[in-house]
């Protein structure tokens, strides 16, 4: 056994001596091997134990092994460890906190894993830096939150834990954060640069929320790409208030990583409904960004119809907003008016919703050739006495004349205007072509892209 080993029996820490479950700890470490003390007659340690073995010469140099496993213990006083550096990796396994498990600013050279883990407390991991941090299957009694902001990882696992309340803001996680079938309340990643966020898919199942007050805050949170799990066709792995604000990301889908390598996830979201993404997006509070930054990426993966879709719905929800705000000011009025204008007319030019303004021109052109056919009775021709051909061919002109007065820059005869018409044709047809001329307008602005600003 080595020096430390054996010195141990002097060493006294605060006012007690080392416990036999304490002493049984540091010989298992020291030997490289797990620290289980499942079947010791008393598995409490104190905290200022494991800061010894793992913070302070000669124990923190002597472990033989890269990793140090612990299991079930129970740490019944304030855990806190910080500005340390630990030259293995830490592993708990089926252990318990009863009070505040505090590491600040610590680096790990390895892992950090609180696996099977019962924290009666908070949590605080605040500036932490390690290759992989894991709270896999762990959960928090009462409502205490766990934090881990600017954390610094590679991975970071919470899948199957039950954590109501996670703060994990401005952190670093290079490539995945994996949230797959965890019990959650409220997660706040604000500000998070993560590689792949997962809310379950493939084999794992979604995330589960708590109802009704489940909330995910994306404020600024940039994501390479993100996969959820969805059953039934509804984003039932995302919570009923999610803050989208600022949430940027670049794709769509993701994989898993089994023994380090990354294994594509076969479930591919773009073929999901429409309805997903707009049920998605109607559980934040409205705003066109998240709507503008969906469509973005849906376009870009091969799917410009569903983007377009995408649009619309970001403009029709806009609009019912409005509505609801209509009556507190003229402007907000206007605004409300002039989007209900654009949907009915070229739908706020987006996509093919721009050619609505092809059944206005048909339904026109139709008005208009029956006026001119008024006009033609009022200067006292009577149909039903000419040739069933000449009355096609009055009916095509009529067709033309009105195309041609609708058509602000388009001269189809110039005949046309030698044709005398009724006081109330000649009427009718100013609106006619003031209405053309609005048709032209938003056609125009649509192609331009200015509807869109």
């Amino acid at each position: 056994m080595s020096n430390a080993s054996a010195e141990n029996q002097e060493i006294v820490v605060g006012p007690r001596p080392w416990t036999p479950q304490e002493r049984f700890l540091l010989e298992r470490i020291l030997a490289g091997q797990d620290a289980n003390l499942e079947h010791q007659a008393d598995n409490v340690v104190r905290p200022e134990i494991l800061r010894t073995i793992l913070a302070r010469e000669p124990y923190r140099t002597e472990t033989p092994s890269g990793l140090i496993r612990i299991l079930h213990i129970s740490i019944e006083e304030e855990f806190v460890l910080e500005n340390a550096r630990l030259l293995h990796g830490l592993e708990f396994v089926s252990c318990r906190f009863r009070k505040e498990v505090r590491f600040r600013d610590v680096v790990v050279e390895g892992w950090l894993k609180f696996e099977h883990c019962k924290f009666h407390d908070a949590v605080e991991l605040r500036g932490l830096n390690c290759r992989e941090l894991s709270l896999f299957k762990s959960c928090s009694k009462g409502d205490k939150t766990i934090r881990m902001d600017g954390v610094q990882v590679r991975h970071l696992l919470l899948s199957e834990a039950k954590l109501p309340l996670v703060s994990l803001i401005f952190a670093k996680i290079d490539l995945s954060l994996d949230l797959s079938e965890a019990r959650l309340w409220k997660l706040d990643l604000s500000g998070t640069r993560i590689g792949q966020m997962r809310l379950g898919g493939g084999i794992q199942g979604p995330t589960r929320w708590r109802k009704p007050k489940g909330e995910l805050k994306l404020r600024g949170t940039q994501v390479d790409t993100w996969q959820d799990k969805s059953d039934d066709g509804t984003p039932s792995a995302w919570p009923e208030s999610i803050h989208l604000n600022g949430f940027t990301y670049s794709s769509l889908g993701g994989f898993v990583w089994v023994e380090g390598q990354p294994v594509e996830v076969y479930d591919d979201m773009l073929s999901r409904p429409l309805r997903y993404f707009t049920e998605w997006l109607e559980r934040c509070s409205f705003s066109p960004q998240p709507y503008q930054q969906l469509a973005e990426v849906l376009r870009k993966l091969g799917d410009p119809s569903k983007a377009s879709q995408v649009l619309f719905s970001g403009r029709d929800r806009e609009r019912r907003e409005l509505k609801k705000l209509r009556a507190t000011s003229w402007r907000t009025w206007w605004r409300w008016f002039g989007l209900a204008l654009l949907r009915t007319t070229i739908g706020y030019g987006i996509g093919l919703h721009t050619f609505r303004v092809l059944r206005w021109i048909a339904l026109l052109t139709v008005l208009g050739a029956g006026m001119f056919w008024y006009s033609t009775i009022q200067h006292g021709v009577q149909f039903d006495q000419l040739p069933g051909s000449l009355v096609l061919a009055h009916s095509i002109k009529g067709l033309f004349f009105s195309l041609g007065q609708l058509l602000p820059v388009v001269k189809l005869d110039p005949e046309f205007d030698k044709i005398a018409l009724s006081h109330v044709a000649k009427a009718y047809f100013y609106i006619h072509k003031f209405l053309g001329w609005a048709l032209a307008s938003f056609l125009i602005a649509a192609l331009a892209g200015l509807t869109q600003k």
